[in-house]
């Protein structure tokens, strides 16, 4: 192929490849006739999306455009289409936090949570910002796993004084559900890892199932270490409306719901 040739090929390449549509032109062909337009226009805008030219958008800018979009999805399914605005100014100040947190995280599962919290901000005056904002921050600072083993904690639902099951982790106890059957996906250190910090964070308590214990030979040794969902975790689980969480606690209510 002579240098010519290769020059008009390329040329017809890079040609070809600006008229590709970029993820940010679909992105907007996609919410251009939902009342959340204007709002996805400033969230790019937020992004920097406005200087990004078509190119550099399908380069640089389509993993925030994704992760954007994923949110918009989430909410769009849950805003009510006939509310024009917000019946909330918390939902701007929500909104910004939501798109910032997702940025930093490659989860797909948070862009549900944080729509769940961004919807009932949308359709509900009467948001708490005090509330809403340490909902989104345990949202943020928290990653799948974790929210996960306190889904997993809240299925176990209660006994029957109202206390919340106990269960164990990486050792057997008495009176104490293993949870680590249904964890298997995670390794050991990682989960005894956000273990603690839930228990740092107040979302689960820790306890011993009794003072010392005894081996079978008479000796004493460590007794077994248990855990629970604490009233904080449960408060936390019903505020992000998991719409995967089956646990008979009433663990798919909204916000404004009292504990």
């Amino acid at each position: 192929m002579s240098d010519n040739e290769l020059i008009q090929q390329r040329s017809s390449s890079a040609t070809a490849y600006a008229n590709k549509p970029s993820v940010l032109v679909e992105a907007f062909k996609k919410y251009e006739d939902s009342v959340l337009f204007p709002y996805f226009v400033w969230a790019v805008n937020l992004l920097g999306g406005g200087t990004i030219d078509r190119i550099a958008s399908n380069h640089v800018a389509s993993y925030n455009i994704k992760r954007l979009d994923n949110l918009f999805e989430h909410l769009a399914r849950r805003v009510d289409r006939n509310a024009p605005d917000p019946e909330s100014e918390e939902f701007m100040a929500a909104l910004h936090v939501c798109i910032t947190a997702l940025m930093g995280s490659t989860s797909q599962r948070k862009a549900n949570y944080f729509a769940a919290i961004l919807a009932h901000a949308w359709m509900n005056s009467s948001t708490d910002w005090n509330e809403l904002s340490q909902v989104l921050k345990l949202i943020r600072e928290l990653e799948d796993v974790h929210i996960i083993i306190l889904r997993e904690a809240a299925a176990l639902g209660q006994d029957a004084r109202g206390k919340a099951i106990i269960f164990s982790v990486g050792q057997s106890a008495p009176n104490a559900i293993p949870l680590d059957p249904k964890l298997t996906a995670f390794d050991p250190n990682l989960i005894a890892l956000c273990i603690s910090e839930l228990i740092a964070k107040g979302l689960l308590n820790d306890s011993f199932t009794q003072r010392t214990s005894f081996s079978n030979n008479g000796g004493r040794q460590a007794a077994e270490l248990v855990y629970s969902l604490s009233e904080l975790g449960r408060w936390f689980i019903r505020r992000i409306q998991d719409p995967d969480i089956k646990a008979g606690s009433g663990a798919t209510s909204t916000l404004s719901t009292t504990t």
